[in-house]
């Protein structure tokens, strides 16, 4: 098969500007982002290749996040780099995960899992009393999930209130 032609001026055929996000118009994945065919065998998320191709090569580890949330804008200005970790920071900041009981697979109410992380007793016992393996137990005892309930400093502020 022949190249594609230049792959830049087909790139910004495909991108629907306006004052707010420039919206990619073409292909997608099935995750929303844009799909863009540098060449045949070098297919791209939209939102990557237009970092490419206005600031550089993107280092290894990061990412191209988007500050608006718009899965198809590759507007340069809404883009910035970070890792996979500032991605899952910036998308439980922003309410865009389904944390606690918006989760589908959410088991306990709020309340319950408060109860749990100020519970006594073994992690067994405490699972059996609340449907929940013992492992939910503790990864809430120790604060490691539910992070929007901040079980941890709401404990201090109990702990130190005395």
């Amino acid at each position: 098969m022949p190249p594609k032609s230049d792959p830049i001026p087909r790139f910004w055929a495909k991108i629907r500007k306006s004052d707010g996000c420039w919206e990619w118009t073409a292909g997608t994945y099935t995750t929303g982002y844009g799909l863009f065919a540098v060449h045949y065998w070098d297919r791209k998320p939209a939102h990557r290749y237009m970092w490419e191709i206005t600031h550089g090569p993107i280092p290894d580890g990061l990412w191209v996040l988007h500050d608006c949330d718009n899965r198809l804008c590759v507007r340069p200005d809404h883009l910035h780099l970070g890792t996979r970790r500032d991605n899952i920071d910036e998308a439980v900041a922003r309410k865009r995960t389904a944390w606690g009981v918006r989760s589908a697979s959410a088991k306990l109410t709020e309340d319950q899992v408060r109860a749990i992380f100020n519970s006594v007793g073994s992690c067994k016992e405490v699972g059996r009393q609340y449907g929940v393996v013992e492992s939910t137990v503790s990864v809430i005892r120790r604060g490691l999930s539910w992070p929007n309930l901040n079980l941890k400093s709401e404990s201090m502020r109990t702990n130190d209130n005395g």
